[in-house]
């Protein structure tokens, strides 16, 4: 890749990153001003954003929660939790396989079936350019494990050159933009990681008598800011189940079952939290249960009994 395409590269990400966040931004203003129409009226709106194809798929809102969560990331471990549990409601499996010497080695996967699982590891493929699964990326005896029209191969690239890629089987194949963008925000991150953990050495000093102030503040009643985190997190969970659920929200809230039909993606969303925390003691069901009574629930808990 010569250096103008380079350039090239950076710009979209750039571009891409600042109209995500302009645009959330934004709607949130209208929502706040006083229309005739309501909030209830204006989400479903929200499915028809940016990154529709000609029938109308995709939608801006998972990219713009991806996005968050990779930016509030400090470590790889960190960033891949994020990205797998973001796009998981939208892939059968996700597999991130990285370089080490001739090999591909599976470092990380989500998923149904009986696909490649951590450490596994392959042939080292090269390509460039996001492709379609085939013999020259996979061997013939794994390809046999997925359903080939509709799994996509994306490569990574650290500084512009290949270190691994990801693997995804699509629920829907129109949503190949979605896996497309996220890794590149992905690899933003990921490029950004060694200039974050430099920023911390830097304000080492700084951050200890940040620290003494925070306990002596969180003593007087404000919250500690890795439990604000969380909640964001469940927050934003439950958002995308009331985003993606509206006749069965309102089929439940009419008939009392709510959580029964909305079993499935609450038990989703729940193991998408437990696996960014799973420590219980620390981190309860409270917090994942106050998220949906009040986003999915509209504030009455007792539609979640």
């Amino acid at each position: 890749m010569d250096k103008r395409k380079e350039t090239i590269v950076e710009f979209i990400n750039l571009k891409i990153d600042q109209l995500l966040t302009e645009l959330k931004i934004e709607i949130e203003k209208i929502l706040q001003r006083d229309f005739s129409l309501k909030t209830d009226d204006i989400e479903p709106l929200l499915k028809q954003l940016a990154f529709k194809d000609s029938e109308g798929v995709g939608g801006v809102e998972p990219l713009y929660q991806l996005n968050l969560i990779l930016k509030q990331s400090v470590n790889q471990k960190e960033l891949i939790e994020g990205f797998f549990s973001t796009l998981n409601e939208y892939s059968r499996y996700m597999g991130f396989f990285i370089f080490k010497g001739d090999f591909a080695i599976c470092y990380a996967a989500m998923g149904e079936g009986n696909r490649p699982r951590k450490d596994f590891k392959i042939k080292k493929p090269i390509f460039m350019e996001p492709s379609r699964l085939t013999e020259d990326i996979f061997p013939q005896d794994l390809i046999s494990l997925f359903d080939i029209s509709k799994t996509i191969a994306i490569p990574l690239l650290i500084k512009y050159k290949q270190a691994g890629f990801f693997i995804f089987e699509m629920k829907d194949v129109k949503q190949q933009k979605i896996f497309e963008i996220a890794t590149s925000m992905f690899e933003r991150e990921l490029n950004l990681l060694p200039l974050k953990s430099q920023g911390e050495i830097k304000t080492h000093h700084l951050k200890t008598v940040e620290k003494k102030e925070e306990h002596k503040v969180e003593k007087n009643g404000v919250e500690d800011p890795v439990m604000k985190k969380a909640k964001r997190f469940a927050n934003a969970l439950a958002s995308d189940i009331k985003l993606y659920n509206e006749e069965k929200i309102k089929q439940g809230i009419e008939t009392g079952n709510l959580r029964e039909l909305l079993k499935e993606d609450i038990e989703k969303s729940y193991a998408a939290f437990r696996e960014r925390y799973p420590d219980k003691n620390k981190f309860p069901d409270s917090i994942f249960e106050d998220a949906l009574i009040k986003y999915v629930a509209n504030g009455n808990k007792d539609l979640l009994k």
